[in-house]
């Protein structure tokens, strides 16, 4: 089942290739690089650790596999090698068409990283074989494919050694045997042994004068430059200099003081600085993405009142008084004149306010993945930005709204530490509650004095009606209950509160989504416009059941 074609020979019937990939010491006939010449020495190639990785194609075409290596060692002659010829169309060719037709020759090695002596350019010293190819003529003269020479059995051998700076040498001999046995009918038994001898030679002792014997580590007087040159010119481990090192490191580990001072006077690798590895931008930071995203704003204001849809730009109304405080008078009856008294309207009308936001921004924050996430922080801070200055404005509505009331003097006796805020609260509760008002308090808004005041005072001295909100959640619902916040109510300098009824004015947005959020394209430009608009409208229903309790800043 083996046939042989001048220099050329397959196992058809295993469907295998084998033969010397890469000669040792054997100059090229055309250089890996296109430009010169080169040879390879068994220490200056390396193997993969698994040899399936490497695939055999041809030409040194990547896109025309035909198999790929189950063998892969050093030999005294250079890398042999041996490939499965794949069950696949192309496979098929190769055995049945191609290989029979005589059109390749040679093997040919696919190298990786290959570094060139500086001194000898033809000489490589380093280079990872990384895959094969099937050619007409290969890059060696001698690299060519081969079966066994059909007498049944087949001996390769390897051998490798090493040289540590303690002095201690290490060599490994490896042989393998193949043993073929005709079983008849067109099948044959193939029994591989391999065998690998280990041979340790120590370094050399000598004796201390109590005739205790001591190791003697032999270190390169270069030591320094040695840790120096760790990495190659190409990117990778130079394993001599390496080598060195983690002797020493070793021998430090056993106590070894001698070796500890030789270690000391290595070349110092750090991350930045004079010797530093990493080139500056290497090493990179992990990203969190936004750092901080702000809490939704909760409004604090426009909760305290009635709240509804805008229908219109403008709401109409009027009020009606009487031009007596009490129209209903005592009558005596028996035919007598019925007391009497007139009345007055007045129109009332609503406040509008317009709010907006736009920007045209660049198409590239959302054409490109991981962009949107900067604009999509912004326009959060955007949507509390609206939040926030209606909620103010609806608050400067209701202060302009409301009528200033001098504090009283409150009652001090058997409590000398009664806080002045909370007689303001308890006098502005009254007046919206008391006659003629007769409105029912709800809310309050206290400035940052009297706040102070309040949250420091014992529970005892705020009456059960009372409840402070400490945050800045939604306080409606609380039966029975005085809502108070804190906000700017206009006086700064000394405390002062605003109380109110929820019925004494009403609030209103575009009903649905408030507010609106628009995009638009702007093509010619390469951008996408963002914009924010909303609405805010506000009526005064009953302007008595709005008191604020304090004295005017001078």
């Amino acid at each position: 089942m083996t046939t042989e074609l001048g220099t050329f020979s397959v196992n058809i019937e295993d469907r295998t290739v084998e033969g010397i990939l890469l000669p040792f010491g054997e100059t090229s006939r055309l250089s890996m690089s296109k430009t010169e010449p080169i040879y390879f020495s068994a220490d200056a190639v390396s193997l993969p650790a698994d040899a399936s990785v490497v695939t055999l194609n041809r030409e040194h075409d990547q896109f025309s596999p035909v198999g790929r290596a189950i063998v892969l060692e050093k030999r005294d002659e250079g890398v042999y090698a041996k490939f499965a010829i794949a069950r696949t169309p192309e496979g098929d060719e190769f055995l049945t068409k191609e290989y029979p037709a005589g059109r390749f020759k040679k093997l040919s090695a696919e190298i990786l990283g290959i570094v060139r002596d500086t001194a000898d350019k033809a000489r490589a010293v380093a280079g990872k074989i990384t895959g094969a190819a099937l050619t007409t003529e290969g890059a060696f003269e001698s690299a060519a494919l081969f079966s066994a020479d059909g007498s049944g059995e087949t001996v390769s051998s390897y051998e490798s050694k090493s040289a540590y700076a303690d002095g201690s040498e290490y060599s490994d001999k490896t042989e393998t045997t193949e043993e073929e046995e005709d079983l008849g009918d067109g099948h044959k038994r193939i029994t591989r042994t391999t065998v690998t001898v280990t041979e340790v030679k120590q370094p050399v002792q000598q004796a201390t004068e109590n005739g205790d014997p001591v190791g003697v580590a032999t270190v390169p007087a270069t030591l320094a430059a040695s840790a120096a040159n760790l990495i190659t010119p190409a990117g990778e481990l130079n394993e001599p200099a390496a080598r060195d090192i983690f002797a020493l490191i070793t021998k430090v580990r056993e106590g070894d003081r001698e070796a500890e001072n030789m270690l000391a006077a290595l070349t110092d690798i750090k991350l930045t600085g004079a010797g530093a590895l990493p080139a500056n931008g290497l090493i990179q930071p992990k990203w969190l993405g936004e750092v901080y995203a702000a809490a939704a704003y909760n409004r604090r204001y426009i909760p305290l009142i009635a709240t509804g849809d805008i229908t219109a730009i403008t709401e109409m109304g009027f009020s009606v008084s009487t031009n007596s405080p009490e129209p209903v008078q005592a009558w005596a009856g028996n035919k007598a004149e019925l007391p009497s008294s007139g009345g007055s309207t007045a129109a009332i009308s609503s406040v509008f306010q317009k709010w907006g936001w736009a920007a045209d921004i660049a198409r590239e924050f959302f054409d490109i993945p991981g962009n949107e996430q900067f604009v999509a922080a912004f326009l959060r801070l955007v949507a509390n930005s609206y939040k926030r200055v209606t909620d103010k404005w609806l608050l400067q509505q209701l202060v302009g709204a409301s009528t200033l009331v001098a504090p009283d003097a409150y009652p001090t006796a058997g409590n000398p530490a009664y806080p002045a805020a909370v007689g303001m609260l308890i006098q502005g509760i009254d007046t919206v509650s008391s006659d003629p008002i007769d409105g029912t308090p709800t809310f309050a808004v206290v400035n940052a004095a009297a706040w102070k005041q309040l949250i420091y005072s014992p529970k005892d001295a705020l009456p059960e009606y009372i409840n402070l909100n400490f945050g800045i959640q939604d306080g409606t619902g609380l039966a029975g209950k005085v809502q108070v916040v804190k906000g700017d109510i206009g006086i700064a300098s000394t405390p002062a509160v605003l109380v109110g009824a929820r019925d004494a004015a009403h609030y209103n947005e575009l009903g649905g989504a408030s507010p609106l959020n628009l995009d638009a394209l702007d093509i010619a430009r390469g951008g996408i416009d963002k914009s924010v608009i909303g609405y805010s409208q506000y009526m005064t229903d009953y302007a008595p059941a709005l008191v604020k309790i304090g004295v005017a800043d001078a």
